[in-house]
């Protein structure tokens, strides 16, 4: 059975995102994103069209602690 998709990598979906490939990186070590459809040596890659309903349907969360100005606590006490 031959799979096709639009294959998408950690910096794509990072632009798609709008936000650094570390971001991507970091939500993927954590299992924040689905698993990608296919791994190559070098990547994940997933389906772009997956990638896109995924963000639209779940998101992400960011469940970091927010300081009294709503800006994320970077040194909490």
């Amino acid at each position: 059975m031959d799979i096709k998709i639009n294959p998408v990598s950690v910096a794509e979906i990072a632009e798609i995102m709008q936000v650094p490939r570390t971001k991507v990186a970091s939500l993927h070590y954590h299992g924040k994103l689905p698993a990608p459809d296919v791994v190559l040596k070098a990547c994940p890659l997933w389906d772009k069209e997956n990638i896109i309903d995924f963000l639209d349907t779940i998101g992400i969360v960011d469940n970091r602690r927010k300081n009294n100005n709503g800006q994320n606590d970077t040194n909490p006490t």
